[in-house]
């Protein structure tokens, strides 16, 4: 039986609990498993794109005020009277009656200059381009993981019944189906849920779904000391009954020996005092165990009771915040 909110992939050909989506960059499907990787992951690459593009300018203002400082030499030394230029104005031509073929050390330094601008220039526009799509992933991503959802589930959710809202509204003689999502918890929590690696033996999901597996093992639990004896030696005989069997059968009847017949009236009355008080503590222990289960019983319907409320609370701030 599939998990919930579980999908096959048919790229990586298998289950994936808690599937989000397969990723080509990286060659790998995100998950359950490895959500919070791939979040941690898309965080740092923004930020190594981000520095790239702040060194990437700070460089091309370090190029641009040398290749100045060169033009303003290659102009003074040629007997300019001015003294501010633009780097592409002091390129010394390669005529040699050119009044700056005089400096061709200045000239090289000023071309060079200009050279790398270009080269970080272009490196910055490639940067941008790739910072505003890692940029708009991560918030896409962000987003989904505040409102506990995976990118299959807010794409298609209107295949998932479990996403639907009870309430069925309808609108030109056709049923519509409301967005409902009993997995929220609020911003905070979500993130928390999704940024946190998911426990041992599961692939997340929510703590909705860890209250179901809680709930399962407790019934499960329940059933098997149901099935299993409860009071050990109830129905067992006793020692003293055990030799009274013995000597009857050694004596049969009209055959004791003379002076066995009150030991055997005193035996069986000890036995039945005895019986009587077995009867009596398996009555006793009978009554607690029915008023354990009782209790039992009266905290998983206040349990139930309370996830009701708390779902059907959240699915009515959503419909009031989305009125």
């Amino acid at each position: 039986m599939r998990p919930l909110r579980a999908k096959h992939c048919s790229r990586l050909g298998r289950c994936v609990a808690l599937y989000d989506h397969h990723c080509p960059w990286l060659g790998c499907t995100v998950g359950g498993g490895n959500r919070h990787l791939f979040l941690c992951f898309l965080l740092l690459e923004t930020l190594a794109v981000v520095l790239a593009a702040v060194a990437s300018v700070a460089r091309l203002r370090a190029v641009g005020a040398a290749a100045a400082e060169s033009a303003e030499r290659v102009v003074a030394a040629a007997g300019a009277k001015t003294t501010t230029t633009t780097p592409m104005m002091t390129i010394a031509s390669s005529d040699p009656t050119s009044s700056l073929s005089g400096f061709p050390t200045e000239t090289a330094t000023t071309a060079a200059a200009v050279e790398a601008a270009l080269w970080i220039a272009a490196f910055l526009v490639a940067d941008l381009f790739v910072l505003v799509s890692l940029a708009a992933l991560l918030g896409t991503q962000l987003w989904q993981a505040s409102q506990a959802l995976t990118t299959n589930e807010a794409a298609n959710w209107r295949r998932y019944a479990y996403l639907h809202d009870s309430k069925k509204r309808r609108r030109n003689n056709r049923e519509e189906v409301s967005f409902s999502n009993p997995f929220d918890e609020g911003c905070a929590r979500n993130l928390a849920s999704a940024m946190m690696p998911p426990p041992k033996g599961g692939g997340g999901g929510g703590s909705v779904e860890r209250r179901r597996r809680q709930q399962q093992q407790q019934r499960k639990q329940q059933q098997q000391q149901r099935s299993k004896p409860r009071w050990g030696g109830g129905g067992g005989a006793t020692q003293q009954q055990i030799q009274l069997q013995v000597r009857r059968r050694q004596h049969p009847l009209g055959s004791k020996p003379h002076g066995d017949d009150d030991d055997d009236e005193e035996e069986e009355g000890e036995g039945r005092q005895q019986q009587a008080a077995q009867g009596q503590n398996h009555q006793q222990q009978q009554q607690e165990h029915r008023r354990r289960v009782q209790q039992q019983q009266k905290q998983q319907q206040q349990q139930q009771q309370q996830t009701e409320r708390e779902l059907l609370l959240g699915a009515g701030a959503r419909g009031g915040s989305a009125v």
